[in-house]
């Protein structure tokens, strides 16, 4: 995949900082510049969450929340608390939706954070937070998107996968790159931070064809 106006796509650092060093150094060496962020910046240790938090908003152009930053209480300066809090439960552009769980969650997709610690009190986890596992989780990820997105790019699974959808059928893919085409495309990033036997993972999206790499490093 060619560089040109592609997306670094990385989710779930959990304050895995050397992690996150090691995706954006990745991708800016394959010329990538533009990077986004799925969610779950957060671990559990307050001076690594700071300096990933840090690294995040100094490097990123999109940002949406994940489950990690609806914590009431969050161990970082104000400065990164202000920013946590404004973070949206969705983002669209370029003919991608960039969300952290499935878009058939409960959360409006304009709400941020902040209205998202309100939601919470009165809705179960995996109905704000659910997963894109398997063909029935697939389809209400693709009947949830806006219309003007083909490409559906999400984490919270710890886990790569593509599956695409024509005439409203969805088929796993087997690759490690797809192209939404004519169809829709669901792609799972993977998880920078605790991805699968520690690998680092995550993708690049290149909106000029909506294609999809998985990247996985070890």
């Amino acid at each position: 995949m060619s560089a040109g106006a592609t997306w670094c796509v990385m989710s779930d650092v959990h304050g895995n900082v050397q992690a996150l060093d090691r995706a954006i150094e990745y991708a800016r060496a394959r010329g990538v510049e533009r990077f986004a962020f799925l969610g779950d910046a957060l671990g559990d240790t307050a001076d690594s969450d700071s300096e990933c938090l840090r690294v995040l908003m100094n490097t990123l152009q999109i940002a949406v929340f994940g489950n990690r930053e609806l914590r009431v209480r969050l161990a970082v300066g104000d400065e990164f608390k202000t920013w946590l809090r404004s973070l949206p439960a969705t983002h669209v552009a370029e003919g991608a939706l960039y969300c952290h769980a499935s878009p058939a969650g409960e959360f409006p997709h304009n709400a941020t954070a902040a209205d998202a610690l309100v939601l919470k009190r009165r809705r179960s986890y995996f109905k704000l937070f659910p997963y894109i596992s398997g063909r029935s989780a697939v389809l209400a990820a693709a009947r949830a998107l806006p219309e003007r997105a083909a490409v559906c790019l999400h984490g919270h699974t710890h886990k790569q996968a593509l599956w695409l959808l024509r005439d409203g059928e969805p088929e796993r893919l087997g690759g490690r790159s797809a192209s939404a085409g004519d169809g829709v495309l669901i792609a799972g990033v993977g998880s920078v931070g605790e991805g699968e036997r520690g690998r680092v993972e995550f993708a690049l999206y290149r909106p000029t064809d909506r294609a999809v790499e998985l990247v996985s490093l070890e």
